[in-house]
């Protein structure tokens, strides 16, 4: 059978320090008795000394008096016959103290029934005096009645002390029994619900003790966790998605291709506007750049590297969907700096990254009023920051936190691949990308990072010198 953690704490826990304090009572009580006992055998030890050598005379007011002070009762015999006494008996205390004249034992004496009362007896031998004459025998009489009076005035204290310890240690018992499992409980609770899939952080004790580390270390594990999960749900969603595009992206770019021989053809072969074919054909170009986006998601791609300028890069951009534009009534700004911003990537795939970020852009504002997209590229200390910005109502809240994962869209005909092929690029590429809504304007921005500085100088320069030639 299975017990509560609080029970295992509690109940050693306050069985140890009952038994502790029961003990210590005990102890104490009986320490107690032992004073009390040797507190009366002194008193009666003092009186037997100073009536042994009395120099007053032993008569019945003489006892009285010493009865007052010691709460003892005397008896004076000489020859078996009673000659004073403190007190007078309902019967002859002569034949029963007549029996003692055997040696006493050690401590208050031996116990005796006189008047239907028991007694300590001790005898002292009187000695002779001018008051008091030879052969004269003093017994004192100290009644147990008055022995266990005083041994229950020592223990009494000790019982209070005792019984106050014990409620002392119950209450003791059951707050550090809470001070010390309620925190593991909550940790237990947490370890259930990480084990249900519930990666939520907990609340970091304020002690710093070892209930503390493993409330830090289940958040570390909840973290790690939740990472872990979020990679797996990933890398089967890419899996999943890997194995349906191939084929279906496949035959799609060969219609594409086909599509755009046989107006290539035609173009030979009739005379047809020239600036509507050459739109149409780049249109062609955008499908397959997409495509191409689509085939390359869950895969790892071998990239083409080369250095590239990244101004060119959003003019190629702004070429393929400026008719998109136009059809929507989208003004497409670009924001580009004079100098030429070299990387060094794979220039198909950071395409389709960039083109991917303003086709959603576009979409974004196509029920605005004011239809603006804006690409914006700034050169920071070691990286280019390329910001696509729209003057859209920005991301649902439902699709906030998994923005970057595939099929993740609040759009009722969008399937969610767009920034999930964006995101897995700009990864690829040892740069970021991320997402933020400010001043009115949903913004994506990508890191990548600066070609390095002797085949960036070099690019610069010849880039340069071809703009002013």
């Amino acid at each position: 059978m299975r017990y509560p953690l609080r029970y295992q704490v509690f109940v050693p826990m306050s069985l140890t320090m009952l038994a502790t304090v029961i003990a210590i009572c005990v102890l104490t009580g009986w320490l107690a008795t032992r004073r009390a006992y040797r507190q009366v055998q002194y008193d009666l030890d003092r009186i037997a000394d100073t009536l042994q050598a009395s120099a007053f005379p032993l008569n019945n007011a003489t006892l009285e008096k010493m009865r007052g002070l010691s709460g003892a009762e005397f008896v004076l015999l000489r020859a078996g016959r009673t000659v004073a006494s403190s007190r007078d008996w309902p019967q002859p205390v002569e034949q029963v103290l007549g029996a003692a004249n055997s040696p006493a034992p050690a401590g208050l004496g031996r116990s005796v029934m006189l008047g239907g009362e028991a007694y300590f007896e001790r005898q002292v031998a009187i000695t002779a005096s001018a008051s008091n004459e030879a052969g004269m025998s003093l017994f004192a009489l100290y009644p147990e009645t008055a022995w266990r009076a005083a041994r229950r005035e020592a223990i009494f204290p000790s019982f209070v002390a005792g019984l106050a310890g014990i409620l002392a240690t119950a209450v003791v018992a059951v707050m550090v029994s809470r001070r010390v499992t309620q925190p593991i409980r909550v940790v237990a609770e947490r370890m259930e619900r990480l084990a249900s899939g519930v990666f939520e952080q907990s609340p970091t004790p304020a002690r710093n003790d070892e209930v503390r580390d493993l409330v830090v270390t289940a958040n570390w594990l909840a973290h790690e966790l939740s990472q872990l999960h979020q990679a797996i749900r990933r890398g089967e969603r890419l899996t999943l998605l890997g194995r349906l595009s191939g084929g279906l992206a496949h035959q799609l770019r060969n219609g594409v291709t086909g599509a755009r021989l046989a107006m290539q053809l035609h173009r030979r072969a009739c005379d047809v506007d020239e600036e509507s074919l050459q739109t149409a054909l780049r249109q062609l170009d955008l499908v397959e750049e997409q495509l191409c986006g689509f085939l390359s998601l869950g895969k790892q791609q071998l990239c083409r590297t080369s250095d590239c300028d990244l101004r060119q890069l959003a003019k190629d951009v702004q070429a393929l969907i400026q008719p998109n534009c136009a059809h929507r009534q989208v003004i497409l700004q670009l924001e580009l700096p004079n100098e030429p911003l070299v990387v060094c990537g794979d220039l198909a795939q950071m395409r389709q990254l960039l083109l991917n970020l303003t086709i959603n852009a576009l979409e974004a504002v196509e029920a605005c009023a004011h239809r603006i997209v804006t690409i914006r590229l700034e050169r920071l200390a070691q990286s280019a920051r390329v910001l696509v910005c729209d003057t859209g109502p920005g991301v649902a809240t439902a699709v906030e936190a998994d923005l970057f994962e595939p099929f993740a869209s609040s759009k009722p005909e969008g399937i969610g691949l767009g920034l999930a092929v964006a995101s897995q690029i700009a990864r690829s590429h040892g740069g970021s990308l991320t997402y933020r809504r400010q001043n009115g304007e949903t913004c994506f921005e990508w890191h990548v990072p600066l070609a390095a500085p002797a085949a960036r100088s070099a690019q610069e320069a010849e880039l340069t010198a071809a703009a002013k030639g």
